[in-house]
């Protein structure tokens, strides 16, 4: 079973190296965010399939210790729903905004990433701490 962390891990590698792989090209950034967010769908698909077929949920402890020293994720069938939901609305988004992401500075494609992180956040999350965490990325991604 893939892990759920991964859809954190993936728009966070991928905002970080986005500018380095920019310097190359804009069409290789621009595949980068693409694939990114289409795996992030996928899992989150796979997730959604996994839970309404065995009724399956997953806790995850990040920094192997439990809360509240570590940031705890659920992942059932409500939050994997709202996951898909949510990444589908960002893979069609992104396909809307392809003119944008080509146009402007790598910037965009990087907050772009974060909203989606942030949004993703809220629903696993399973502590108030960091609820609000996840809450400040996605409006500072979006204010900016």
């Amino acid at each position: 079973m893939v892990s759920p962390i991964y859809l954190l891990i993936i728009p966070l590698a991928v905002a970080f190296f986005i500018s380095f792989f920019d310097k190359i090209g804009r069409g290789l950034s621009l595949l980068l965010v693409y694939a990114a967010v289409a795996a992030m769908t996928a899992l989150s698909g796979y997730w959604l399939y996994t839970a309404a077929a065995t009724d399956a949920e997953s806790m995850i402890f990040t920094a192997g210790f439990a809360p509240p020293l570590s940031i705890a994720l659920r992942l059932g069938l409500e939050e994997a729903f709202f996951l898909s939901f949510g990444n589908l609305a960002a893979l069609g988004a992104a396909v809307v905004l392809f003119r944008r992401f080509a146009a402007e500075s790598v910037t965009t494609m990087v907050l772009f990433l974060m909203v989606i992180l942030g949004a993703q956040g809220l629903v696993m999350t399973q502590d108030l701490f960091n609820l609000f965490v996840f809450l400040e990325i996605s409006s500072i991604a979006t204010y900016s």
